[in-house]
């Protein structure tokens, strides 16, 4: 666990969360406004979600894979190691923090959808990274989701298709607090999530 006792399994454990891809192409919103390293918001949740210590309505959803609590919270490579006290990092979750590409021209695209009473999913899908090495400059396509449950304070990412490598490996999943002392990482560099595999995250 973590200082405030997050704790978190994935589908390949024992009593872990099971993988149920939840597609919300058709009755999600596309997210629009999303460049190379950037955030765009607020998207309102239709309800309070307890994250740590604060209860949030609204989230940001950055271009890089990941959502944050707070306007003004912009992360790009190299990224800092879950959880630091260093750099803009805070308040924020990491479904696969990535080098990631979200233009037009990729063909790739980011959905958000809620019920308004206690979940809500924030899909990339299809996006690759960003390839400073290829004359397109990216690669490989990724799909994955965010999704946040009220009625147990929990956070799950699901990991639909993941191809490609991103520029040094610099790759990271995970959880951290607004005042950047607390959170927890899943995976740290060099490891890649499996397609077809879920983490949970639990509320203590």
């Amino acid at each position: 666990p973590d200082a405030l006792g997050y704790t978190w399994k994935n589908s390949d454990t024992i009593a872990g969360p099971p993988y149920n891809w939840k597609d919300i192409k058709i009755k999600g919103t596309i997210v629009n406004g999303l460049m190379d390293d950037n955030t765009v918001g607020p998207y309102n949740l239709g309800f309070n979600f307890r994250y740590y210590l604060s209860d949030c309505n609204k989230i940001w959803i950055g271009s890089n894979g990941y959502i944050s609590f707070q306007n003004g919270i912009t992360l790009s490579t190299p990224f800092s190691p879950i959880p630091t006290s260093d750099g803009s990092n805070a308040n924020f979750v990491a479904g696969m923090l990535s080098d990631f590409y979200p233009l037009p021209q990729t063909n790739g695209k980011v959905y958000f959808w809620t019920n308004y009473s206690d979940s809500v999913v924030v899909q990339y899908d299809s996006i690759p990274f960003w390839s400073p090495d290829t004359a397109i400059k990216f690669i490989g396509r990724n799909t994955f989701q965010i999704i946040l449950s009220s009625a147990d304070s929990s956070i799950m990412f699901q990991y639909k298709l993941v191809t490609g490598t991103t520029q040094n490996n610099d790759i990271k999943t995970g959880i951290e607090n607004i005042v950047k002392q607390s959170g927890l990482a899943v995976l740290n560099d060099t490891t890649y999530p499996t397609a077809n595999t879920a983490v949970k995250f639990y509320y203590p």
